[in-house]
């Protein structure tokens, strides 16, 4: 509902107070917006916002409830003018002067409350004198005095009905005249004005005559009629009856000193109709009971009070459901059972007992909200407490389901077709145990085992003959109702309990077969163990010869390994097995033995065992001590000595083809057999190694080493004094000779020329008089006895020999002196196997005789080989 204000309506109420009804000071706060209000809809079209209720004051909660209708959040008043009352002698404000033109004020929230049924809450002002309320109201636990409450009872308590009690109403034809009659009433029970005030005010009640007077109240009073005398008087007889009828203290029973009208069973009535002892089936299967169940709750000369309503607590049966028809509190209902249900029901008949139990707050009264601000009215409106305690009553219906005749006893026939889930082979060796039900304690109790049909290969209850005469339906009271279960109690051994199966079977009493019959067809599913044979890197190995043992060491299973893994169903649950290689394929190590526990589950459960690959590691070593790695030579393993192209590749495919490493070189999944090793590079430093022939055997880990000769170097200086050369002889020459066997006991000599010149001489002669010449012999491979010798030269003799290096052994063997040789005064030999670099040794020679000759009796020829083509 939309509703358009303007200032200048706001500018003529300025000039007017309004007993009641919107005072100025409201009016401005309500009007001071020029935009359109739209108002939510409200049961007339001229509806003000005038104030809103809160619930909570500083003091907390009070306890005060409409119960079903919600007075637990902010409540927001409307506002309807109604100014037929006018007084024709109220011309401006302020006035003095009682005047009846009034709002008529009601609860906007209960026309989206349900409960309330359609119906809206009459609000009241109390204080005539103070302006009408227009902020946020606030309950502080104050009530007003009884005689209110009982005009607020049976007066005008809901938007468009006339006084609750008949003979307090008007009877205008306008219900708007018994809320004037309500809210007068209030007023002078509340001791604001006298009764004889009331009926003067009325009686002058006449807005077309205040209009005429002051054309200023046309905004509020243009088209309002002036009440007839006899409309006036029938309202001033009503407002006496309501007053005089409160101020009568034998009006009050069930109300106590304190005001407040109290619920119990002398002043209400309360029932449940509306239901009928029927059941009809419905569309959606269930049985619903006939009629509908409605609940009445009046107080004093049948008010219906459902709107106060609380709770409604149906109890029912386990078994049977409340259907509500609305949502309202109080909905009517009806109850219902599965079809399943009323059959079992109906076997034997049975009784439904439906409690309807309803709660309310016990107190009644007039809860009085006030403003913060003391200058504005405050109003009241019929509530409830719960600081009396709970009203309940209740009542108990009894529903029935006939019993039904025609369900007696008849018997019963069970099967299971057992097969293996992956075969479909019928299945030996199952136990099936059936149960029946007991309705007294709600188990099932074991009646017997189906028997092993040999011919048909099932299982049977007709073949158990006891069984077969026991198994029969039975519907009375304490019989099975024609409830079953069966269970296999055990499975064959090589399946799992997992696999083991149960089911409930029902026998209904409608059944009008002469046996009642249940076949299953069910399956086992049998342990699976999926043996994988594979490497070291997971990947599948195939020719592998494996076999499984029991606990008592029985060969149950032997196979071959293969790509796909190999699976043996049907071992025993709970029993422990042992997988052994027996052979294994070339290139790979014999795996240690495998236990496994079979697990109950029809999951595949993997089994794995791993075959390590055959370990070879090649080690290249120096000659020279036996432990130094060599790093740098190219290797290969082949097939035959002499035959590149035949490297040897493992089973993966790798050539077995290396340069070493400062650690040994591995390769995995070598075959066992003879081969060569040969080195095809050396490293610098070191002679070619010959091949070597290596055999790998079946081991986990083979170890081959390789040596390698090393080169050694040797210094030799020839040391003699400058001032003994007279180069006019010649040049001092003279030869050293190194000669020993290598490691590998090679013989090897080198001989070397040792010159003085005179341009050296001059150039290289030490302080000391003395002048050195040095040679230095590479790539000698390393042996631990070199000799190093001196030859005998004319006018010199070997006078001393020196090294500072351990590894050179020097022996004197008789004193030196000329013509005796060198080989025989000194014995020098070089350990070039212990250093391998580095050694020095030096020759030092004394002059002996100083004739004219030349000195040498050396001469160094060079002779040229031409190779021939």
């Amino acid at each position: 509902m939309k509703k358009i204000w303007r200032k200048s309506l706001s500018i003529l109420l300025l000039m007017i107070t309004v007993f009641t009804g919107i005072p100025v000071a409201a009016s401005e706060q309500i009007l001071e917006n020029d935009q359109e209000q739209i108002m939510p809809a409200s049961p007339a079209d001229d509806a003000e916002p005038l104030c809103t209720l809160i619930q909570e004051d500083s003091k907390g909660d009070y306890g005060i409830a409409m119960t079903s209708l919600d007075n637990s959040s902010n409540l927001r008043i409307l506002n309807q003018r109604y100014d037929v009352y006018w007084n024709g002698n109220v011309l401006n404000s302020p006035s003095k002067t009682l005047n009846l033109a009034m709002g008529l004020k009601w609860i906007d929230n209960d026309g989206s409350n349900p409960d309330a049924n359609g119906k809206w809450r009459m609000v009241y002002c109390l204080e005539w004198q103070k302006s009408s309320p227009s902020d946020n109201l606030i309950f502080n636990n104050k009530w007003t005095n009884r005689k209110v409450h009982y005009a607020l009872y049976y007066g005008c308590m809901y938007w468009g009905e006339t006084c609750r009690y008949p003979g307090y109403s008007a009877n205008t034809g306008d219900w708007r005249d018994d809320y004037v009659v309500t809210q007068t009433a209030i007023h002078i029970l509340n001791g604001e004005f006298s009764l004889a005030t009331a009926k003067a005010a009325i009686n002058n009640a006449d807005p077309e005559a205040a209009l005429a007077k002051n054309s200023g109240l046309s905004v509020l009073l243009k088209g309002v009629k002036s009440p007839s005398v006899a409309t006036k008087n029938k309202v001033i007889t009503a407002i006496e009856h309501i007053v005089n009828g409160a101020n009568n203290s034998t009006n009050y029973t069930g109300w106590d000193s304190d005001g407040w009208f109290k619920l119990s069973n002398s002043t209400t009535t309360y029932d449940v109709s509306g239901y009928k002892d029927t059941w009809s089936k419905s569309t959606d299967g269930n049985y619903y009971s006939g009629g509908a169940f409605h609940i009445t709750f009046n107080s004093y000369y049948g008010y219906d009070m459902r709107d106060q309503i609380d709770t409604v607590d149906i109890s029912t049966p386990a078994g049977v459901k409340v259907h509500k028809k609305d949502n309202k509190t109080y909905s009517d209902f009806d109850v219902y059972i599965s079809e399943k249900q009323y059959n079992d029901w109906s076997v034997t008949g049975k009784d439904i007992p439906i409690t309807v139990k309803t709660s309310l707050r016990a107190w009644w009264g007039c809860a009085m909200y006030e403003s913060k601000d003391t200058s504005l009215q405050p109003i009241g409106f019929i509530t409830w407490t719960g600081t009396g305690g709970t009203y309940s009553v209740s009542k108990t219906i009894t529903l029935h389901i006939p019993k039904d005749p025609t369900k007696s006893s008849k018997p019963v026939s069970v099967e299971v077709i057992k097969k293996d889930s992956l075969t479909g082979e019928a299945l030996a060796g199952c136990d099936f145990t059936v149960y029946e039900y007991q309705p007294s304690t709600g188990n099932y109790v074991a009646k017997g085992k189906l028997g092993w049909d040999t011919t048909n290969k099932k299982y049977s209850s007709d073949v158990n003959a006891s069984l077969k005469e026991s198994l029969k339906t039975n519907f009375q009271e304490n019989g099975n109702q024609g409830k079953f279960k069966i269970v296999e109690t055990s499975v064959p051994a090589g399946y799992t309990s997992s696999s083991a199966w149960s089911q409930v079977f029902s026998v209904l009493a409608t059944d009008t077969s002469s046996t009642a019959k249940f076949s299953y067809n069910v399956t086992n599913d049998p342990t699976r163990i999926l043996i994988k044979k594979v490497d070291e890197e997971g990947k599948a190995i195939t020719g592998a010869h494996l076999e499984i043992y029991d606990s008592d060491n029985k060969k149950v299973a032997e196979f071959d390994s293969s790509a796909d893994g190999n699976e043996i169903d049907r071992l025993v649950v709970g029993k422990t097995y042992i997988l052994k290689e027996t052979s294994v394929p070339s290139g790979y190590v014999k795996a240690d033995n495998v236990s496994f526990l079979v697990q109950d589950t029809k999951e595949i459960q993997t089994v794995t065992m791993t075959d390590k690959w055959t370990k070879t590691e090649f080690a290249k070593i120096s000659l020279a001590d036996k432990k130094t790695v060599i790093p740098g030579a190219s290797l290969e393993l082949r097939k035959a000595k002499d035959i590149a192209d035949s490297i040897v590749t493992t089973i993966t495919g790798k050539k077995v083809q290396w340069v070493s490493g400062e650690d040994p070189e591995v390769f995995y999944g070598i075959q066992p057999g003879v081969y060569w090793l040969v080195e095809t590079k050396s490293p610098s430093g070191y002679a070619l190694s010959d091949p070597v022939q290596v055999t790998i055997e079946e081991n986990l880990t083979n170890t081959v080493t390789m040596y390698d000769l090393p080169y050694t170097d040797l210094t030799v200086i020839k040391k003699i004094r400058a001032d003994h050369i007279n180069f006019a002889n010649g040049n001092p020459t003279f030869v050293i000779t190194v000669k020993g066997n290598d490691l590998l006991g090679n013989s090897h000599e080198y001989s070397e020329f040792y010159e003085f010149t005179k341009e050296y001489v001059q150039k290289q002669t030490e302080s000391d008089g003395y002048v050195s010449v040095k040679y230095t012999w590479k790539g000698i491979p390393a042996g631990n006895a070199y000799e190093v010798t001196e030859n005998d030269v004319n006018r010199y003799y070997l006078s001393q020999v020196t090294s500072a290096d351990e590894n050179v052994s020097i022996e004197r063997l008789q004193e030196s002196a000329y013509g005796v040789r060198p080989e025989d005064t000194f014995r020098v030999i070089a350990d070039l196997q212990s250093s391998l670099t580095g050694t020095t040794i030096t020759f030092e020679n004394e002059k002996y005789t100083w004739d004219d000759w030349s000195h040498n009796a050396i001469v160094k020829n060079t002779i040229q080989i031409i190779q021939s083509r």
